[in-house]
């Protein structure tokens, strides 16, 4: 493309941020780009410390083999990937206290076999068949978006859904909505009723990964991720600490007001920031997208890393981590065991967890010692342990994770905005990493067709 002369801002530096001017760097190599954030870093929630050897993900510590996107990248930026630990797959679900281990074969929310299902002590007698019954109820004929919770309930019971379904989604979503749209998070599932007329015989037949893990992350850490998409930026302009407060357009451009500074002018923009934000940008603009957009749910989830002696964790740790159901805590989310999911995450001799804590607002009211004492309070109960952790690092992501409730896709169709301005991120189209990358560059490749026709 030969867009000459023109000028495009890209508005948020998390990773949908840094994919679209990465790709519009690369597509307009006539125009000027410009990568304007409103913090004094890049990378958005992606945050990696490494402390005493160990390696703290302050948000996502993963993303999907499956949503190819992700894997694609890192190898166009030669960044090494290392999978899961293959010596530690699964996990456990809080139950009654006490860790049992999930139903083998599970195939995103559900297992995929009745035979684990019938064998584990999370469900009744009653529970089970109902389970099975899933293979004789009709198809859902309605139209209508519905929740996951209600698809999983009328496709395999409410027992199954809320012991198994309903916490393993809220380990994805941080806890909180429990009325998600099944069509917006998880479309396959409604396809695999409609073909197979029956969930599980969808999932047996669905051609599987080639992938021997779900999930793999960048060797040293998340950021790293984001350190490449900022050494493939050559001859971008990059503003810190420049927080945009309203997008306008005067004399054919668009001009984009930052707090403090001169207003900017582009022909094109993107907005990459979240949903709220972007809501107060485009208010001026247009009123009518600002209300939308500003509409979408955000949920807040709180982490606390503790690092640990192996020798004074007595339980094995022979998985991933665990889930706890709301019937379980009011708090506590899930725990992830790192040192067993990842390799290289910890020293040899040491443990480190991450717990997940939310639900409720009052625990986000918490001070550092009562968020420590909860998470030490858990582990005791739960893993055993007695003795202080070597340290605790507390995180908290206040409205961070997008909610996709029951009529989102239906929301995001109507909003309408010229090509000559696109949104991206993860209020839109897909939470993970994968999804993000796939929507700053959808966005990047519409602005730039734009400009290639507008500038020849």
């Amino acid at each position: 493309m030969q867009a000459r002369h023109c000028r495009a801002i890209v508005i948020g530096g998390g990773v949908s941020g840094l994919a679209a001017v990465r790709r519009l760097a690369t597509l307009l190599r006539s125009g000027s780009v410009t990568l304007v954030e409103s913090t004094d870093r890049l990378g958005g929630i992606i945050r990696t410390e490494l402390k005493d050897g160990f390696t703290l993900e302050l948000g996502p510590d993963s993303f999907l083999v499956r949503k190819p996107r992700g894997v694609e990248l890192c190898s166009e930026l030669s960044i090494p990937l290392e999978e899961t630990r293959s010596d530690h797959r699964g996990a456990y679900l809080k139950h009654h206290g006490q860790l049992c281990r999930l139903p083998e074969g599970l195939s995103g929310l559900v297992p995929s076999r009745l035979g684990p299902v019938f064998q584990t002590p999370l469900l009744s007698l009653w529970g089970k068949v109902r389970f099975a019954l899933d293979h004789v109820i009709p198809s859902r004929q309605e139209d209508e978006d519905e929740s996951v919770t209600a698809f999983f309930s009328r496709r395999i019971g409410g027992e199954a859904t809320a012991r198994i379904v309903e916490p393993l989604l809220e380990g994805i979503y941080g806890g909180g909505e429990t009325a998600l749209s099944l069509r917006a998070t998880f479309p396959d599932l409604e396809f695999l009723e409609r073909s197979y007329g029956s969930l599980l015989r969808g999932l047996r037949r669905r051609r599987p990964t080639r992938a021997t893990t779900p999930f793999v992350a960048p060797r040293g850490g998340m950021e790293r991720l984001v350190e490449g998409l900022c050494q493939d930026l050559s001859g971008v302009k990059t503003m810190l600490c420049a927080e945009v407060t309203a997008i306008e357009r005067a004399d054919g451009v668009f001009v984009v007001r930052i707090r403090d500074r001169e207003p900017m002018r582009a022909d094109a923009v993107v907005v990459a920031a979240p949903a709220a934000a972007a809501a107060c940008m485009l208010k001026t603009l247009d009123a009518g997208v600002a209300e939308t957009i500003g509409s979408i749910p955000y949920g807040s989830v709180i982490t606390l890393h503790l690092a640990y002696r192996a020798a004074d964790v007595p339980h094995a740790l022979g998985a991933y981590g665990y889930i706890v159901p709301r019937s379980e805590s009011e708090s506590i989310i899930a725990c992830t065991f790192t040192s067993s999911k990842f390799p290289r995450r910890a020293p040899a001799d040491s443990v480190l967890l991450r717990l997940f804590v939310g639900r409720s607002e009052s625990v986000f009211q918490s001070d550092t010692d009562a968020l420590v004492h909860l998470a030490r309070k858990e582990l005791h109960s739960t893993l055993g342990i007695t003795t202080p952790p070597l340290f605790v690092r507390i995180h908290k992501m206040v409205r961070a994770i997008p909610r996709y409730v029951v009529g989102h896709l239906e929301l995001i169709e109507r909003i309408d905005l010229p090509h000559s301005l696109r949104l991206a991120g993860a209020a839109y189209r897909g939470v993970g990493i994968p999804d993000c990358i796939r929507s700053g560059e959808g966005a990047a490749d519409t602005v730039a067709e734009y400009l290639s026709a507008t500038f020849r």
